[in-house]
This record gives C-alpha cells, structure tokens and sequence, in this order.
C-alpha cells in the first residue's frame, strides 16, 4: 500500500479496466493488430469455471486502475515445484514515476512465496531497453542462453495433424550464411608469449572471410568466464566498434569500466581511449567486432611491454624498445 496507489488482485467487477489496460499494452508494444480477445474472452480466462490467469491491479486514491499485472502458474520439473510467470505487465504513461511497475511486480513475488514457487519469470521485447534496465535494477537476470520457440495458426494445426513443414530454403553460401556455422579461427591469437595464453578462453569466427571482405573485418567472438577479448589497447589509424549479442561482458578503459549488456554497443575511434572487453560473469558472453584494415595501423598496450604494426595485412608484434 501507498499513499498514492494501492496494489490489489483484480475481481470481476473490475473487468472494464482490465480490458482497457491490456489493450493499452498490446498498442504500446506495437501488436495492437494481433489482439483478438474481447471483455468477456478476459472474463472467462481470470474468473470462469476454470481460470487460466489471474491479475493484480494498481489503483490510484481516486479509484482509478493505472497499471495491471496478469500472471499464471507454470511448472519447475527439475524442482518438483510450480513456478510463476508474469505475463503482462503495464502502468498507464501518465502514472509512470510512481513505482507502480515495481510494486506489481512485487506482489507477484510475494504470490510466488506463498505459494512455494522455485521461480518467478517473465520476458521482455528486445528493443524495450527501459524496462530492460529497470528490471535488471531490481534483480531480475537476463537468459541469453534461452531462445523463445512458438508455433500459432496455420502451423500448429499442421503439426497437430502431422502434416510434414515444408523443408526450409537453403541460402545460397556466396549470399547469406548462418554465422553459426563459420569455422572457429584456427589461430586463437597473433600475440608472442606471455599474452598469447591469456586469449585462451576466447574464440573468434571471421564473419567476413566467407564473402571475400578485404576493406575491414567483421569477427563473432565467444568468451568463457574469464576471458579477455585482447589486450588493454589503442589504435593508431583503426576505428573498432562492438556490439553485444549474449551475456554480459564489461568494458575496460583507461577512463573506468562499464557493465555491459545484450544489445549495448561501443565504438572507439582511432587514438581514443584504450579498451579491452573481460568476461567477469559465471556465464559465456558473445559479442561482435567490427574493424577497418588501415594500412600502416599500430597498436599501444598501455600497461604491457608489447606494440604492433599492420604490415602487408598481417600484424608485427615486438616490445616497446624495438623500434
């Protein structure tokens, strides 16, 4: 309770705001188009003779509903224990700032620990990066290793009758690959000992090697749990940029670290800040590089005894005292 909201589960004379508020949801995320469900289609699922949901509604001294979170239970097999799944959740703009969402969802975890729950989870759309960072606030944890699989409408009454998928089309290899299945480079590293065995727990697919891109390089990287992407460093002539794919790697710089996060990016001009990304989690972390090949490029390591040159394509490595 607040004193200017109240958290309260929803009962079936609140069946107005629940549909208005879920429709206010489905325009927000852009799926106003997909919402078939009506008020009375909501009616049956939360209070009809077998509910399949259930909602907790956020509501203003006025009386007014502002925001609503619809969950419903599930199952932790492994666990042997039911779990909780937030489904919905959704505060109207002009009460935003209040800690509505927060509260809902704090509710919901107190559902879950009444009622035994091994887990409390819920998704978010990748390109929603408030509610990202704001759930990241809280405690709650991203699973990159997850990928969401679905099967609706004409695809699902096929599978059910048996009906054989239609097989997939195979892009042509000079076209579009799946970077999946570019080969790991061979060469883990170019660096002399003792900085070649700190790339051990890193691995590098050359994206651009498959199509013949000579101008500038295009690497996936895959770090286990303490790996280092490279050395401290900085480029003389090269402009580098990372973007994350999985996991959560930090960037290190010689102005402070940074957290980062799926979909977080990163560029570093050439002569800028000396960086280098580290993999601090318990978990994998994936993320792209992109760099030109300027001829005649070099690279600073800052705090170790080692400098490079791009030569003919390839780089030269020697401590800082050979010139």
């Amino acid at each position: 309770m607040s004193g200017t909201f109240r958290i309260r589960k929803a009962e079936p004379g609140d069946m107005p705001a629940v549909f208005r508020l879920v429709h206010a949801l489905a325009v927000f995320e852009k799926l106003a188009d997909r919402m078939t469900a009506t008020e009375a289609d909501l009616r049956e699922a939360l209070f009809g003779a077998r509910p399949r949901i259930e909602a907790a509604l956020a509501e203003l001294p006025d009386g007014r509903a502002v925001g609503i979170a619809i969950f419903y239970e599930n199952f932790a097999t492994f666990a042997c224990a039911p779990g909780l799944y937030l489904e919905d959740l959704f505060v109207e703009e002009s009460a935003r700032g209040l800690g509505i969402g927060k509260a809902l969802i704090a509710w919901g975890a107190g559902l879950a620990l009444e009622r035994g729950c091994a887990r409390y989870q819920w998704v978010v759309l990748d390109w929603n990066s408030p509610a990202r960072d704001f759930y990241r606030s809280i405690g709650a944890q991203e699973t990159p290793e997850w990928i969401g699989v679905r099967v609706s409408g004409d695809a699902l009454k096929k599978l059910a009758a048996g009906v054989p998928a239609p097989p997939a089309a195979k892009a042509d290899p000079s076209l579009a690959v799946d970077s999946r299945a570019v080969p790991v480079r061979a060469k883990r590293s170019g660096y002399p000992e003792p900085f070649f065995s700190r790339m051990a727990g890193r691995e590098k697919r050359v994206l651009g090697d498959p199509f013949g891109l000579k101008n500038f390089g295009v690497n996936l990287t895959t770090m286990a749990p303490g790996g280092e992407s490279a050395l401290l460093h900085r480029h003389s002539r090269q402009d580098e940029f990372i973007y994350v794919v999985s996991g959560t790697p930090t960037l290190v710089t010689d102005k402070g670290d940074v957290q980062l996060y799926p979909g977080m990016c990163a560029g570093f001009p050439a002569g800028g800040v000396a960086h280098q990304i580290v993999n601090r989690s318990s978990g994998e972390a994936v993320y792209l590089e992109i760099g030109d090949r300027t001829p005649g490029d070099g690279v600073e390591y800052p705090v170790d005894d080692l400098q490079a040159t791009f030569v003919d394509g390839n780089w030269v490595f020697g401590p800082k005292s050979q010139k």
